[in-house]
């Protein structure tokens, strides 16, 4: 009991005793709920417009791509301007736009093109805006509340893969498509609202920086994570399992779902659950306080494990099996992802957050990359062996990090 009792005053306690990181947690809530069911919704519409694998990776590199291509310059942007005004004006362009996107499918004039320059405009503005949101939460919370308030805000996105699909699954059932794109509208612009108190309660604004041209202020991150062996070793293993592992689990599920499993909207669904899940209960038994020991070992060690599950998953025809499955790859790949996230945080000095956290974000940008070749490899030579090409090359990446950066195995 004393223990429940501790991990209680955890979770209501530390990060979330400051009221500007409480109205942040809010709008986060809100807009990951609402950025996942839209996703979820743009995923199944193109397997439904096509049916095809590659188009709906495609779909799914032109939402991430914009992450290589404008996370630099906007994590420049996000140590010179105030944080919060980044986020509410990408964040309500971004609900214009989906529900432009819902319109067009009410209207049943929408084509796969078109999801796809939507998807890639979506994506550059949540580019924009992932540096400010990155470099925010950080401002709100004291040093010793960090580890916490990382844990929270990973918890949150791996709580929306929970609950955004089945709330998807249910709503295109009941409405259609369309209905996804008009709820994530709602919820997007519920968000801003909330986003906009916490500049109430802090002071959103970088602080003093030193007088460099635009050029240096963009270097300048990429030189920073360059001359630090551990914070350059942890956005290495980030960006090599995002790209080989994230699309193995992500981009191929409505294929997987639909052709390997024979099943629905329902099935994908349940898919992402399971693995939301899994990524949920371990950010909630790291939010909790849970001491790790070895953290550069554990998060290696779950990168490998990663790969290992996706192994499996690729020789699975069963639902059962294949929920278990995407459960467990969602701990594995949350934990690790989480730790890193951490440690970067605690390791960059706060006037260089915005632009070293910006390197770090590129990762997804990898994944998007990712996506578009698991989509034309699982065209060609079947999901299950597109599945299986990820996992190895997921296990190769670890492999090659342990022996090139030992120093990251002794990070404690």
């Amino acid at each position: 009991m004393r223990s429940l009792a501790a991990a209680s005053a955890k979770l209501s306690g530390g990060a979330f005793s400051s009221p500007g990181f409480r109205w942040f947690f809010a709008g986060l809530l809100l807009l990951a709920l609402g950025a996942t069911i839209g996703d979820v919704g743009q995923r199944w519409l193109v397997q439904e417009i096509s049916g095809s694998p590659f188009h709906v990776g495609l779909v799914v590199f032109a939402g991430s791509v914009p992450m290589l291509l404008f996370s630099l310059p906007a994590g420049v942007l996000a140590d010179r301007v105030d944080r919060v005004l980044m986020i509410v004006t990408a964040r309500g362009i971004g609900a214009l736009l989906i529900t432009f996107l819902g319109v067009l499918t009410v209207l049943r004039v929408v084509e796969v093109w078109q999801v796809v320059i939507l998807a890639f405009i979506w994506g550059t503005l949540v580019a924009t805006e992932i540096p400010g949101r990155q470099s925010l939460f950080p401002m709100l919370v004291k040093r010793e509340h960090l580890m916490h308030a990382v844990a929270i805000y990973s918890g949150v996105w791996s709580g929306s893969q929970i609950v955004a699909p089945a709330i998807a699954g249910w709503v295109i059932g009941l409405v259609g498509t369309e209905g996804c794109f008009f709820l994530t509208g709602v919820l997007q612009v519920t968000a801003v609202a909330l986003f906009f108190q916490v500049k109430r309660h802090a002071d959103t604004r970088p602080g003093e920086r030193r007088q460099e041209g635009a050029l240096e202020a963009f270097t300048s991150g990429i030189r920073y994570v360059r001359k630090d062996p551990i914070i350059a070793a942890l956005v290495l293993t980030a960006m090599g399992t995002a790209f080989l592992g994230y699309p193995s689990a992500t981009a191929l599920l409505p294929s997987y779902a639909a052709n390997v499993l024979r099943g629905d909207a329902t099935v994908f669904g349940s898919l992402l659950t399971a693995m939301g899940v899994g990524a949920l209960a371990v950010n909630l038994i790291l939010a909790a306080g849970m001491r790790v020991a070895g953290r550069g070992k554990v998060m290696l060690g779950l990168g490998a494990l990663w790969g290992i599950l996706l192994l499996a998953l690729a020789q699975t025809t069963d639902r059962a099996i294949a929920e278990v499955l995407m459960g467990l790859i969602g701990a594995c790949s949350a934990g690790a992802m989480t730790l890193a996230t951490t440690l970067t945080q605690m390791s960059v000095n706060d006037d260089m957050r915005g632009r070293v956290m910006s390197v770090f974000i590129l990762t997804w940008g990898l994944a998007s990359v990712g996506g578009l070749g698991a989509g034309a490899l699982g065209s060609a030579i079947g999901v299950p062996n597109a599945i299986t090409v990820g996992g190895l090359g997921t296990l190769l990446v670890v492999g090659l990090v342990c022996v090139r950066s030992p120093g990251l195995l002794r990070l404690d």
